[in-house]
């Protein structure tokens, strides 16, 4: 159940180096959801703030956060590759995403060069409540540089911290036929009670290494 979980996660990770959709003004979760657990944040304007966390910034110029939408169309394109490299049933991938995980946050630039997410996934719904940042991010690595359609290269996790908190972080960078790297992401891991706070920051040019970082210099 545990290596689930990760592929989960993995189609996010995907996801980020992906294209993304146009501009949508509706950046909102459904309400339902929202009020099952206090710990989401919302958006004012292009300000993102989130009480549980402490974490709060404002995008970029030309920046914007997708809807729950364009948040499914680019997880489309995630899960189509896992399903088919992994030999895993593409329909039964997209409920399970469905069910443990909540993307209380994503946001790209215009170009969809460089893109920061939050995903917060339920480790109770996905039977991997002992799961630690550690053996989450090892796990990710295994199974990102296993797959044959992208080549991916992933260092050991790291101690980090975000916003003053401890916590795992990975680099991962994904690689041409000719070995060039065409895009790199940091992956954060912090456990939060039975819940798993992954950030994932990409960009797959030095423009939007640049954007990506002045978020993350926001929120310290």
């Amino acid at each position: 159940m545990k290596k689930t979980l990760i592929i989960l996660l993995l189609v996010l990770s995907l996801g980020c180096i992906g294209g993304c959709g146009k501009k949508d003004s509706d950046t909102s979760a459904d309400d339902d959801t929202v009020e099952e657990v206090s710990m989401y944040g919302s958006f004012s304007g292009d300000t993102y703030s989130n009480d549980y966390t402490g974490i709060t910034f404002t995008l970029p110029s030309g920046w914007y956060a997708l809807n729950s939408s364009q948040i499914s169309e680019l997880l489309k394109s995630g899960s189509a590759t896992i399903s088919e490299d992994m030999d895993i049933d593409e329909d039964d991938l997209n409920a399970q995403i469905s069910e443990s995980d909540y993307y209380d946050f994503y946001v790209s630039n215009a170009s969809g060069s460089a893109k920061f997410c939050l995903d917060i996934v339920d480790l109770t719904k996905s039977n991997s409540a002992d799961l630690s940042e550690q053996e989450y991010l090892e796990q990710m690595a295994s199974v990102l540089e296993s797959l044959t359609s992208v080549t991916v290269k992933c260092e050991d996790p790291q101690d980090s911290s975000l916003h003053g908190e401890a916590l795992k972080a990975m680099n991962v960078s994904f690689l041409d036929t000719s070995g060039a790297v065409v895009g790199v992401e940091t992956i954060f891991a912090i456990k939060k009670e039975t819940y798993m706070f992954v950030y994932m920051a990409s960009a797959t040019d030095n423009t939007g290494v640049e954007e990506v970082q002045s978020i993350l210099k926001q929120i310290g």
